[in-house]
């Protein structure tokens, strides 16, 4: 798969799926269950970007379908999901990503975003 298109991502992570009642999860491009996809997205993206400024990155959300993750120096990577998104971030910081860091937790809690 070409790391710069994703249009050739044929999983979702099952953190990116939205659930309509039943046991199946669907994503129908163009719909409005698709809408409501990339609104979510958007908005998971916006949290997310309130954790990891922290770190001097930031992540936005590429075609709906990838995450790109940049630091201050210009570097960036791409993740396919959320749990890359963590792991990707640590390459870039060149550290281990600690949650409950009382230094991280004072920031979640002096932004209020959290």
């Amino acid at each position: 798969m070409c790391v710069m298109c994703g249009d050739l991502i044929t999983q979702v992570h099952w953190a990116d799926r939205i659930y309509s009642g039943s046991d199946e999860a669907e994503v129908v491009v163009g719909d409005s269950s698709y809408r409501d996809n990339t609104r979510t997205r958007l908005l998971r993206v916006q949290f997310i970007n309130s954790l990891v400024s922290f770190y001097g990155l930031s992540v936005e959300s590429w075609r709906s379908s990838t995450y790109v993750i940049r630091d201050k120096k210009g570097n960036s990577k791409m993740a396919t999901n959320l749990a890359e998104v963590w792991s990707l971030s640590e390459q870039l910081v060149e550290r281990k990503i600690d949650i409950l860091d009382p230094e991280f937790l004072s920031f979640v809690q002096q932004r209020g975003e959290v």
